[in-house]
């Protein structure tokens, strides 16, 4: 199968499952993508170049991004700050299925953070723009299967 990224020969996945920090800096190096054949994987590294040469179609989504990674490395603070640029990025782009996103994981994120009004109070939203983006059955999903996600 040709590939348009460099492919990665020398990554077993179990690597990528025990420590993947070593090998993604390395990879970030490379290239802004790779494919690791071992996964069968494509993993984008770099996604600032991407943002900063299309902003109205990508800028948002590397704040949502970041705001994710933040959140996965345990660092709180800095993510809560990023996941409202997330936000306010996503209603900026007039994407409202982005928007919508973002309000979702930013939801997520404070009923991790024990913050339910919040939370409660982003998937509200949310749920109205999935609504308006007439995502019907996401409405539903949010409404009816995320039970830890009440909405009023």
């Amino acid at each position: 199968m040709a590939h348009a990224v460099p492919v990665m020969l020398d990554i077993a996945f179990s690597d990528l499952l025990t420590d993947p920090y070593p090998i993604y800096r390395r990879l970030r190096d490379m290239a802004s993508a790779v494919y690791v054949d071992a996964a069968r994987l494509a993993l984008v590294t770099r996604f600032d170049g991407w943002a900063a040469a299309g902003p109205a179609n990508l800028a948002h989504k590397r704040d949502l991004l970041c705001a994710e990674l933040l959140r996965a490395r345990g660092e709180g603070e800095s993510a809560a700050a990023a996941y409202g640029a997330a936000v306010q990025s996503a209603a900026g782009s007039g994407f409202i299925h982005d928007h919508a996103l973002a309000l979702e994981r930013t939801a997520s994120f404070c009923y991790l953070r024990n913050d339910a009004t919040t939370g409660r109070a982003h998937m509200n939203v949310a749920a109205a723009l999935y609504q308006k983006w007439e995502a019907w059955a996401k409405v539903v999903g949010l409404r009816t299967t995320r039970l830890e996600y009440p909405l009023v």
